[in-house]
């Protein structure tokens, strides 16, 4: 066999690519459990703008979001995202109002892989995992009930709202029926 070019003349191109990403997951209770079939709440992903990348909702207690992929070009970037429930408010629960945010920082491996590092915060503070927690809502009645005395005179008292486990709730809460909208939790009513 006898080659019809020179040495010279070959060229050899190489290229190298490559590839990764991040699946991601979040948790959703309501009151602490597994949500029913038919508690369906609504979420999103959205990019370090603001700008919606996916809307998503819960599957019983799973939130999934399609893969985020990353290639070469991505070496050494960071990417913010933040995870917020956007579920409109109704009478049957509280909305969660918690946002996490996301920063994956993406690195090449050498090997054809992309590597993300990240942390994940929920409103400022370090955070393990991405959940959310709905509480059904219920009512409380309070009344005006006086002994020996006159009843249009108005009186304050202290309000302390506590969950299940008798800590404090943190956070304000509607009240109908009453001169205020609504109440926080260690602070002070007039009826």
């Amino acid at each position: 066999a006898t080659a019809d070019k020179a040495a010279a003349d070959i060229v050899f191109t190489n290229t190298y690519e490559a590839k990764g990403g991040i699946a991601l997951y979040a948790y959703k209770t309501v009151n602490g459990a597994e949500p029913a079939a038919e508690e369906v709440f609504s979420f999103a992903l959205k990019d370090a703008d603001g700008n919606v990348i996916e809307t998503a909702q819960n599957e019983r207690g799973v939130i999934s979001f399609a893969p985020i992929a990353y290639g070469l070009a991505d070496d050494g970037k960071s990417f913010t995202y933040t995870i917020e429930e956007t579920t409109e408010s109704d009478d049957k629960y509280a909305v969660d109002k918690r946002i996490y945010t996301l920063t994956v920082t993406v690195a090449d491996d050498g090997a054809g892989v992309m590597t993300p590092s990240w942390t994940l915060k929920c409103n400022g503070e370090a955070a393990e995992k991405i959940e959310f927690n709905n509480i059904p809502l219920s009512s409380l009645t309070i009344e005006n009930t006086v002994v020996g005395g006159s009843s249009e005179k108005a009186f304050a008292f202290k309000v302390t709202l506590t969950g299940e486990d008798g800590k404090a709730l943190k956070g304000i809460f509607p009240v109908e029926g009453a001169d205020v909208s609504s109440v926080e939790s260690g602070s002070y009513l007039q009826v």
